[in-house]
Formats: C-alpha cells, structure tokens, sequence
C-alpha cells in the first residue's frame, strides 16, 4: 500500500468513527417523550463533581422526577413529576394558595446557579387539585395529596423525567428509599441551596408512632400514611410534598417507585420517622384526575 493510499485509509477510518459517534449520539439525544421509562435513577447524577461530593446533596439529574414549587419566588415545596404537565405533591403545600402565585421548575439542581451545565425549566400553573377531603387537625394531617396542573408540559430529558406511581396493591418492602428537596438541614439552619438527598429507609407504623409520641404525645398516624426515617436522617421545613421513592425489587435497572408524599413529623429530627402520604392508597384517585384531563396512568406505571 502506497503512502497516499494509507492516508485516504486512515482519513476514511477517522470518518467511519466520527459518524459512529454521531449515530450513536443522535439516538441517544432523540428518544421520544413517551418512549421514557417513568423512575429511572440515576446515581451520583449526570455531572461528575470535582473533588468528593457532599453526601447530603444530590447529583444534577439524580432525581429527575424532583420539581420545585416556589411561591413569591421562594420554594416552599417539592412534588414529583407524574406527566409532563402533570405534578403530585402534598394537599398542605397548596392550601389557601392561588395558582397565580405558584411556579414549577423541573431539572433545578443549585437555587444559585443562574447556567446549568443541563438547563432547568419554569412552567406557569393552570390548575390546582386538592384531596377534597384533607384535614390537619394538629392531631392528624389525613388524605394529604394534591396534583398541579401545568400550563405546558415540561420537555423530557436526561434530567428531567417522571416518577413512576405505587399501584394500589403495592405493599413497600424495600429499605432503599430516598426523599429529596430544597427544605432546610435543621430546625433552625437555612434552606439549602443544592438539591439535597435523604436515604429514608422504612419502618413499622407501631415503632412510628411510638417515637413521634415522645415529641408530640397526642399525634397518631394515619391509616393512608406510611413512615420513614429516624435513621440518621429526616426530611424538614421546605420538604413537603417531595417523593419517597423506594428502589424497585429485584434492582436489576435503578428504578424506584414512588411509595409516599413528605406530610409531616416531628421537626427535623433525625431520630424520629416522618409521615409520608400514603400513595398506593390513593392511586385510584391519581388515575381519576389524570384520565380527566385526557392522559392515561400508563406514563407512570411500572
């Protein structure tokens, strides 16, 4: 082979490779909306952090169900992505709120970071719909759900994606559940600033109940609520309405599934459970609401 034609061989090697790359990439960025799986996890996120990250936050994407709900530009809240326009959070997050004051940011990582290396989006709020039957009492938050309509849906994408739904038989066996929000580290400490993550394993209503009674002796819980936590950590302030979302038995594909809704618990002590909505118990509302604004549950059912 003559020196010229090793060169046109190399030149068409490189060629082949680079368009290799190039298919491959465009299949990967071009994945249809409703070809993603709902509860896909990602660990770590999708951008890799210099030096060792803080165990307490999460990676960019991590969670890509995670939304922020801000009212008068302040986070007041968190809830989970169930269909590109549509969000579950908790009933108490939105009560006595108007839809005007609410705005919804999916793939929102740092609150201070004005240029993600993956752009978060903001979207306007057309609907609220709350439980028609919560109560909070002081003894007892009950039937805590609430589902937010969006004006336009948000756009799917590596970081942005949905959770996917407890069906209603599902009984939570797993001890790998997370809780992530924007909700403060303690009782008196700030709201934190990068999204935060909370390994929450679960525990029985009876042992519960036993340690919330020591802080607050007249609560119980209800009977369409789960707990979980008092493990070294505990969702707090600012946390409500986020999901928690136990990994999906075998774990053969990082799926988590969507077992509670942050309600309440006793401050942020990371000794004490929390209460999280029960949301296997509420499943055929979900489906209910969702099926009246013309989508079907199957975009969150695993």
């Amino acid at each position: 082979m003559t020196r010229a034609e090793v060169k046109l061989f190399r030149m068409g090697f490189r060629c082949a490779l680079l368009l290799a790359f190039a298919v491959v990439y465009a299949t990967a960025s071009t994945v249809k909306p409703e070809e993603r799986k709902c509860g896909v996890y990602k660990p770590g996120g999708l951008v890799k952090a210099n030096g060792t990250p803080d165990p307490k936050h999460a990676g960019l994407g991590e969670f890509p169900w995670t939304v922020a709900i801000f009212k008068s530009n302040v986070i007041t809240c968190a809830g989970s992505l169930i269909q590109p326009n549509v969000v579950l959070t908790a009933a108490h997050c939105v009560k006595d709120v108007k839809k005007e004051d609410l705005k919804i940011k999916a793939g929102l990582w740092n609150v201070n970071t004005k240029n993600q290396q993956y752009p978060s989006e903001e979207r306007a709020v057309s609907q609220i719909v709350s439980h028609p039957e919560f109560v909070n009492d002081g003894k007892q938050i009950k039937n805590d759900i609430a589902l937010i309509v969006l004006e336009k849906p948000f756009d799917l994408a590596d970081h942005i994606g949905l959770a996917c739904v407890a069906k209603k038989d599902h009984v939570e066996k797993s001890k790998v559940c997370y809780a992530a929000g924007w909700g403060k580290e303690s009782q008196d400490g700030k709201a934190a600033t990068v999204l935060k993550k909370m390994l929450l394993p679960t525990v029985t209503k009876e042992d519960c109940e036993k340690k919330l009674k020591t802080k607050t002796p007249n609560f119980t819980v209800p009977d369409n609520a789960i707990c979980a936590g008092g493990d070294k950590a505990s969702t707090c302030i600012g946390d409500g309405g986020a999901a928690l979302t136990c990994q999906v038995e075998p774990p053969t594909e990082n799926r988590y599934v969507q077992s509670g809704i942050t309600s309440s618990g006793a401050g942020c002590v990371n000794e004490i459970p929390g209460v999280y909505t029960k949301v296997a118990a509420y499943r055929d509302w979900i489906d209910e609401q969702v099926r009246k604004l013309g989508l079907e549950p199957k975009r969150y059912t695993i």
